[in-house]
């Protein structure tokens, strides 16, 4: 969640939606996030690993101080959801893109991208949305109608290969402890190639209660093709997250390996500022685009590098 991408912002917003979703809920929830490479000079000396799974649960069970301490760089950012019934907005700092908003408009089915710093608004519909996932589809058609049917197998029998070996498994390792003022257990989620250490609390009322319903309309305004995709929610089935710590193996890690940290450090169920979830208007000196224009423009950005 600490990428520009849209998409990935919109996939970002879907899943924290699921977290308040009765019409009635009033809340306003704080994050942190934080990403940092694995620095092994905080292995012992002489330290072996007889997989790269033992490896992940040694540096995510680090404390805080340690993690931190040992960082040689750090990325790091905010976010503070706004939710009013139907009303969502989510809010993001960080030092490389400043202040971002997300604004949702149930009424009109509208995701609204604020750029603070460059004063432009982008948006968009449930239509924008659904032509994206028809040109995907569209583009991920051609590129097999170019393969033989042996080719053609082999890649879809990959692609299966790899949804299996994202699926997680979770263990309940009976740990307890106090986070940000909620008392947690502690879950161990692993897969093929990626670890997470789960601190997770009961329900709070109005957290869960909707959670499939609202899951099932979102769905249908963005749909995806993700049907198997996981997110922490799901892995503690009944329960919040409260922290979660992320680390990659192998091929997957994308070169040096990092540490994901998302912590929620605080649920308000309080009524938000209303101008939260109204985006900036030309009067107030932004300009108004599509999200089409917002990909035009981050193409250029990608040309002129």
């Amino acid at each position: 969640m600490l990428k520009s991408n849209w998409r990935i912002g919109v996939i970002f917003i879907s899943l924290i939606l699921t977290m308040t979703t009765l019409v009635q809920a009033q809340f306003i929830v704080e994050q942190k996030e934080y990403r940092l490479p694995v620095n092994y000079d905080l292995l012992p000396e002489d330290t072996e690993f007889e997989d790269p799974m033992d490896e992940a649960k040694y540096f995510l069970n680090l404390s805080d101080d340690e993690l931190r301490s040992g960082a040689m760089e750090m990325e790091e950012s905010k976010s503070t959801m706004y939710l009013d019934g139907e009303n969502f907005a989510a809010e993001f700092e960080s030092e490389d893109q400043g202040k971002v908003t997300y604004i949702f408009d149930a009424k009109d089915k509208t995701f609204y991208y604020v750029i603070w710093a460059q004063k432009k608004v982008f948006h968009m519909t449930d239509e924008d949305m659904k032509q994206t996932q028809k040109d995907a589809d569209v583009m991920k058609d051609k590129m097999m109608e170019g393969m033989s049917p042996e080719m053609r197998k082999q890649v879809e029998e990959q692609m299966k290969l790899e949804a299996q070996a994202k699926k997680m498994k979770v263990t309940a390792t009976g740990k307890k402890m106090k986070k940000y003022g909620f008392d947690c257990s502690q879950y161990v989620a692993e897969s093929e190639d990626e670890l997470k250490i789960i601190w997770a609390t009961d329900d709070l009322p109005g957290i869960r209660k909707s959670f499939e319903k609202f899951a099932e309309q979102m769905a249908s305004i963005f749909p995806s093709d993700e049907e198997d995709s996981q997110d922490e929610w799901d892995l503690v089935g009944g329960k919040i997250p409260v922290v979660v710590r992320s680390m990659r193996s192998g091929i997957t890690a994308m070169g040096m390996p990092e540490i994901e940290i998302t912590e929620l450090t605080k649920i308000t169920q309080t009524k938000p500022p209303a101008e939260k979830f109204i985006p900036p208007s030309a009067a107030d000196g932004y300009t108004h685009g599509s999200m089409k224009d917002m990909m035009s423009q981050m193409m250029q950005m990608f040309q002129e590098e």
